[in-house]
């Protein structure tokens, strides 16, 4: 995803994919009435993850545009794991919130384990630390 791009190119499309798993997440979660604790922690710690990539393109950008020697190719190691994991997140949210409107007996299901759930937050969790220390090594 980031070969070819600039930081803050890519930083910009992780927060599109963290806004769209942000919506269908709370889509789920008005649809399922009694949808799992964790799903909604899932949901939460993803829109936390939006608002420090929010944060980081700031200051990206601005290192983009005011210093000519940055090198964004030697700073987009950490985007493609939080690239796979918000993608992975969406697939799951796409699996379960059909784009048309279910028919009365249908129900929505999520289609994973508490535990598989439990793995995600750590790594959202884990994508969130790194973001906020790319941030405040940035603004050092």
């Amino acid at each position: 995803m980031a070969e070819g791009l600039g930081v803050a190119a890519s930083v910009s499309g992780l927060l599109t994919i963290a806004d769209v798993v942000v919506r269908k997440g709370y889509k789920f979660i008005k649809n399922v009435k009694e949808a799992e604790e964790s799903v909604t922690k899932l949901v939460e710690e993803v829109n936390n993850l939006s608002g420090a990539l929010h944060s980081l393109n700031n200051i990206v950008e601005r290192l983009e545009e005011d210093d000519t020697s940055f090198d964004p190719s030697t700073q987009i190691h950490f985007i493609e794991s939080c690239y796979k994991t918000l993608t992975n997140i969406q697939g799951h949210f796409d699996q379960a919130v059909p784009s048309t409107p279910l028919s009365k007996g249908d129900k929505i299901r999520w289609p994973l384990k508490k535990s598989h759930i439990k793995e995600l937050l750590v790594e959202i969790e884990r994508h969130k630390a790194t973001m906020t220390l790319a941030m405040t090594a940035k603004e050092m």
